[in-house]
């Protein structure tokens, strides 16, 4: 009505560097776990993986042992990597559009310690803005050593890091990320590239391109107000590799084998963290 007041919050990124958004010591009660603190949080990249020098190539780009590189953009869906490619297909990077060639379900049914050495992708003494050296890895969803039970809210830095009370508390918000490229560019449906005049699903900007961008979830802390964006870059069917949910949803690979599959974040945007059997997926890196 005339003379009403509103108001309006603005989520602003804490910088480039990885920070926490559910803090150590923030309490958590919800999935089978409560505890006054948050043992397993990890600090999350603001940013998805990709190659140093992704190519649309079909066959994929093979990124070195640490030497992925982070997109520019919070939005943009970066690449898709399977959890554990075949021997000598271990760490391919495929753009986030049209199809690949050599697709594989050939794999080694190692656990993550084993792999890792060969197949982790997130980058090692990559520099902060402070000057500081890091290494990054890839989330747990419990342990990396044996096989787990799914969603072990006690044992995983996905769910620990992320939700306020999983089960129960959604601390997110869905829409479009104002981060200085998907709001400079025309929002079209990814499917066919054709122009919308409304949000809707399968939104998103440069979608024929590697520097695709979607609209996604923004997951923050009620209490800090911190924030991290996951855009919705969607999966690859794990048969064909064939783009699927793209601007629906997002997967994102842990380093834990569960007892149904290999553990993912897959939010489409519910709160969920469920198995993806060796499907491709967009990678989320946290500091080691």
């Amino acid at each position: 009505a005339y003379g009403a007041s509103s108001y309006c919050r603005l989520y602003l990124r804490q910088g480039h560097d990885p920070d926490y958004l559910m803090r150590p010591s923030d309490p958590i009660n919800g999935g089978g776990f409560n505890s006054a603190t948050r043992p397993d949080a990890v600090r999350f990249s603001p940013y998805n993986l990709t190659s140093p020098n992704l190519n649309p190539d079909p066959a994929g780009t093979q990124v070195p042992v640490g030497g992925g590189a982070f997109v520019r953009y919070p939005s943009q869906a970066g690449a898709h990597f399977q959890w554990y490619g075949a021997p000598g297909k271990e760490r391919l990077a495929y753009p986030v559009i049209g199809s690949v060639t050599g697709w594989t379900q050939n794999w080694n049914e190692a656990l993550w310690d084993v792999l890792k050495s060969t197949h982790e992708t997130c980058p090692t003494g990559y520099t902060l803005s402070t000057g500081t050296k890091v290494d990054f890895r890839r989330p747990n969803n419990g342990s990396i050593t044996e096989s787990v039970e799914d969603n072990n809210v006690s044992e995983s830095e996905a769910w620990q890091s992320i939700f306020l009370q999983p089960g129960s508390t959604r601390n997110y918000n869905v829409g479009f990320y104002a981060d200085g490229f998907s709001d400079r560019r025309a929002i079209v449906a990814s499917q066919n590239g054709t122009a919308q005049s409304t949000v809707s699903y399968y939104s998103g900007t440069d979608v024929r391109n590697r520097n695709v961008a979607y609209w996604g979830t923004l997951y923050y802390n009620p209490t800090t107000l911190a924030s991290l964006f996951f855009p919705f870059a969607g999966g690859r069917h794990p048969n064909t590799g064939v783009l699927e949910f793209m601007g629906a949803s997002f997967v994102s690979h842990t380093s834990t084998v569960t007892w149904d599959g290999y553990g993912a974040f897959s939010l489409a945007p519910t709160e969920v963290i469920n198995t993806i059997f060796n499907q491709g997926g967009t990678i989320r890196c946290v500091r080691d």
